[in-house]
């Protein structure tokens, strides 16, 4: 028996509301732009070191930043106002290893929250923070034209050069993406040399002494978002091969890569 005739015709809607697919078509009421921002989006998580809070922001009229706690459910709101950003402008909230503080970025700068509540208050003109301990943070900032990792203290906003030195490495570039190690002792990160703009390596650095170390880069590929291993040891990663991004791993003794997964796909947000 033929199948119906609606089955091969094309309908230009989506569970009964018409997508406005081509040009000169009536916008539906459903896809107003009003109602598109009034629509609620959490966005942007990150859990606490101990696993019994999670950081977020909620975009609405707003993109607050929230605190779940996830021991009894409670969702607290750590700031008012702030003004709406797109999520690929807007920096993650990030929760400290006590769970005081929570630190996020906005206008520019960097913003401490109390998680008991209180007003926040504006620490460092930088952006991107990861905390390092409960009271020190690593943060990118801008300076001589490139973006560089530096650390800031809670009660000191004033940012100390993160790398230092590096012997024979190319240090004239952009520093982003930092992963502090689990024993607080070393950050990596994502470099890319002004030299080639098409490259992005991961790197290494020593807290203590500011000397830097490549763990991976080759011409023209992009390595980044560092991830550590609980025991320290590896550093997990997203790696441009051919024409596809894949997982990797690096020993950070030896320098020794390991695929972790690749397929005919982007894998990506480690």
């Amino acid at each position: 028996m033929p199948e119906p005739l609606s089955v091969w015709i094309g309908k230009e809607e989506y569970g009964g509301v018409p997508t406005p697919t081509r040009r000169g078509d009536p916008n539906p009421p459903h896809w107003r732009l009003d109602a598109i921002a009034a629509t609620e989006r959490p966005r942007s998580i990150s859990i606490g070191r101990d696993g019994r809070a999670v950081a977020f922001i909620q975009d609405r009229d707003t993109s607050d930043v929230w605190l779940l706690n996830l021991d009894d459910g409670g969702v607290s709101r750590l700031t008012a106002g702030r003004d709406p950003a797109p999520y690929w402008e807007d920096t993650t909230p990030v929760v400290s290893p006590d769970g005081g503080l929570v630190a996020y970025g906005g206008g520019g700068w960097i913003w401490l929250a109390p998680t008991a509540g209180g007003p926040p208050r504006k620490l460092v003109e930088a952006s991107t923070p990861v905390w390092l301990g409960d009271d020190q943070l690593v943060v990118v900032v801008e300076r001589d034209e490139s973006s560089q990792l530096a650390i800031v203290a809670v009660t000191d906003a004033w940012p100390q050069r993160l790398v230092r030195k590096g012997e024979g490495l190319d240090l004239h570039g952009d520093e982003g993406q930092a992963a502090v190690s689990p024993d607080l002792s070393r950050v990596a990160f994502a470099f890319s040399p002004r030299a080639d703009l098409n490259r992005t390596e991961i790197r290494m650095v020593d807290i203590d002494t500011g000397a830097a170390r490549a763990l991976t880069g080759t011409a023209g590929v992009h390595d980044r978002g560092p991830v550590w291993s609980p025991d320290g040891t590896t550093i997990a990663f997203t790696a441009q091969r051919d024409e596809w991004y894949e997982l990797r791993a690096v020993e950070v003794a030896t320098g020794e890569e390991t695929v972790l997964a690749a397929e005919n796909a982007d894998f990506s947000e480690l």
